[in-house]
């Protein structure tokens, strides 16, 4: 995990093919997980995109996004809303309420907000709205952490440096 995590692309890469070449279901499975949860962007993305294929299994794909989201929440909801269609076809019918509004939930950034509601405004029932208001309050919630805390972070450690 730390490995793939942390990956540049040659290692990425390696281990892409180690997944490739898996013959255990249950492994490959894992290795394929493990791809979606680099913390560099390009990788994420190229991730996203091997999710969908049918390369890493119909099983693995809406898993994929959704891992590769806690990094980089923006680049996955937008990447599942501009594909929804076939995105749709990896998720249940009821869980789609649920999985895109989560897709954004680990940002801090309150535009996240306004994409989350725009996707529900146009997607979701009024009565199928909750787990978009969790993803907006949690978003809500850390971006005014965030502003408080990190101010507070920087003169704690400014203070300690000398």
């Amino acid at each position: 995990r730390i490995v793939a995590r942390h990956a540049d692309a040659a290692t990425w890469d390696a281990l892409h093919r180690m997944a490739q070449k898996e013959t255990s279901s249950m492994i490959r499975d894992h290795d394929y997980l493990l791809l979606a949860t680099a913390k560099d962007a390009t990788l994420a993305q190229r991730a996203l995109d091997m999710a969908l294929t049918d390369e890493p299994g119909a099983t693995n794909s809406a898993s994929m996004i959704s891992l590769a989201s806690y990094d980089h929440p923006d680049l996955a909801f937008d990447f599942a809303v501009a594909h929804r269609e076939r995105v749709d076809t990896l998720v249940s019918t009821g869980s789609r309420a649920r999985y895109y509004p989560y897709l954004g939930m680990h940002s801090d950034d309150l535009k996240m907000v306004d994409k989350i509601q725009a996707y529900a405004d146009r997607y979701l029932a009024p009565t199928s709205r909750r787990d978009a208001d969790v993803a907006i309050a949690a978003i809500r919630t850390s971006a005014k952490l965030r502003a408080q805390r990190v101010p507070q972070i920087k003169a704690w450690l400014a203070a300690w440096k000398g």
